[in-house]
């Protein structure tokens, strides 16, 4: 199945520099065959905040040290890294101008919206990139996996 996977993600782009496949998602919609993605769960961030305060005494005080300390602990560096990973996702979803999710973004310019199979949006996009005539589906037959350009970026 990885092999299948850097096969497609090979194909996507034909030239020498390699696909970044992004995908985003939540926990309410787990994907799949992510293979060498960079997946983003958005709703992480709330998540690691409501763990992280487990516990803590009603007291402003003395939470604010309980936190200072297990922040300093190895276990708070590595929930801040992954805190830092989860925001990261929210604004790069944010400037890609991500709307609907799982999606799955192809070197920042190309998206497949509703396919929780990595592989297969992937696969999708490959499809539509070696098609003439563009890279966005007609309105009247797009199945409730859409595929369209992204918008530019702002410089």
């Amino acid at each position: 199945m990885m092999r299948g996977l850097l096969l497609i993600m090979g194909l996507v782009l034909s030239s020498a520099a390699p696909a970044e496949v992004l995908v985003f998602t939540d926990s309410a919609h787990p994907v799949r065959n992510t293979g060498e993605a960079k997946v983003f769960v958005l709703d992480r961030v709330v998540q690691i905040e409501r763990e992280m305060s487990i516990g803590l005494p009603a007291n402003i005080d003395e939470a604010e040290k309980i936190a200072r300390a297990q922040l300093e602990s190895p276990e708070g560096v590595k929930r801040i890294e992954e805190l830092s990973h989860a925001y990261q996702g929210l604004m790069m979803a944010w400037q890609l101008g991500v709307s609907k999710i799982p999606a799955v973004v192809v070197d920042g310019q190309y998206v497949v919206y509703g396919q929780p199979d990595v592989m297969l949006a992937v696969r999708r996009i490959a499809d539509k990139r070696n098609q003439p005539g563009g890279y966005e589906l007609p309105t009247h037959t797009r199945p409730s996996v859409t595929f369209k350009p992204l918008p530019e970026r702002l410089p």
